[in-house]
């Protein structure tokens, strides 16, 4: 589990020092906002922290609303596959919602086609991660260790390709 923090971190900070090296600044009312909230237009590091916790809550937004709406059997396998199947498109549309909504409030590059691409890759790796916690037991991880894998690994890779790919 250690080394699946590291890479997290690595990967939260890898989207930091790309945005440390951007001098853009564009005067708007969505700057004014961002310079009433602390924050220069894009240039502050942490803009890049409130837009994966926007894609964070978004996430785990679209999640929640699929997960309270199912009610599935615990024998019923095509039901919980469509369930999983939909809350991860929901995951990733309220993670692209979330990383813009922020983005925008801050001022800060954002590329809502970056976001979706960022999402669909943070669901993969949130997968990976759930393999590799999961390999080698005879047990499945509960809701409250999966949700949180996957809502942070969506919201935090949607924040940067939002930003990668931001123009």
């Amino acid at each position: 589990m250690r080394p699946i923090l590291l890479l997290m971190i690595a990967v939260t900070s890898a989207g930091v020092s790309a945005d440390a090296q951007s001098t853009t600044v564009r005067p708007s009312l969505r700057g004014e906002f961002a310079n009433r909230a602390g924050l220069q237009s894009g240039r502050d590091p942490g803009a890049y922290f409130l837009e994966a916790l926007g894609g964070t809550a978004g996430s785990l937004l679209g999640m929640g609303l699929i997960g309270l709406a199912s009610h599935c059997g615990v024998d019923d396998l095509a039901c919980l596959i469509e369930t999983v199947g939909a809350a991860g498109a929901a995951g990733v549309l309220g993670s692209t919602i979330g990383v813009s909504l922020v983005a925008r409030a801050t001022g800060s590059r954002r590329s809502i086609p970056g976001a979706v691409i960022g999402a669909v890759v943070g669901t993969g790796f949130g997968l990976g991660v759930h393999y590799v916690l999961n390999k080698g037991s005879d047990r499945n991880l509960d809701d409250v260790v999966v949700i949180p894998i996957f809502t942070l690994s969506q919201g935090t890779i949607a924040a940067l390709g939002s930003r990668l790919l931001g123009k």
